[in-house]
């Protein structure tokens, strides 16, 4: 029976060999059977340095929790621990994306946080403001992402 290329390499294609057992080909990549969007070099960057911005917050988050708990405030660094793993969920996203378009993933090295803070009021001006910096970026990724059709 012959399929061509995409019905060779297509799910049930690959299901209806291995089940056969004689696959012609045993191990094919799940990444093979997706369908790949052909990334410009200003958006693949864009995402790139988008990732290692997401890093950076992780890493910000965390040198603020740890402050936290240095003072005691044990709920406030519980916060931010849970903030800091949400933007490294936002970077393995982002990461995983990137890879499943056969794109390279660059880090870059993450500066040092200043995770200081006098009081709780200078510490969450320093999420919101840290924040809306981050949203920004998205925002430019968005447009960036737009005009690259």
């Amino acid at each position: 029976m012959s399929r061509g290329i995409s019905g060779l390499f297509s799910p049930a294609a690959m299901a209806e060999q291995i089940l056969d057992g004689g696959a012609k080909f045993q191990y094919i990549s799940i990444y093979q059977s997706r369908r790949f969007v052909m990334l410009s070099r200003e958006v693949g960057q864009a995402l790139n340095a988008q990732l290692n911005k997401e890093l950076f917050s992780a890493y910000l988050y965390k040198a603020m929790s740890l402050e936290a708990k240095a003072k005691g405030l044990n709920g406030t660094a519980s916060w931010l621990a849970v903030q800091s793993k949400e933007e490294n969920t936002h970077a393995d996203k982002i990461e995983q994306y990137l890879l499943d378009q056969n794109y390279a993933v660059e880090l870059d090295a993450i500066a040092k946080p200043d995770g200081s803070f006098k009081d709780l009021k200078e510490l969450f001006e320093g999420v919101l403001r840290h924040e809306k910096e981050v949203t920004a970026s998205i925002l430019d990724l968005v447009r960036t992402a737009r005009n690259a059709g």
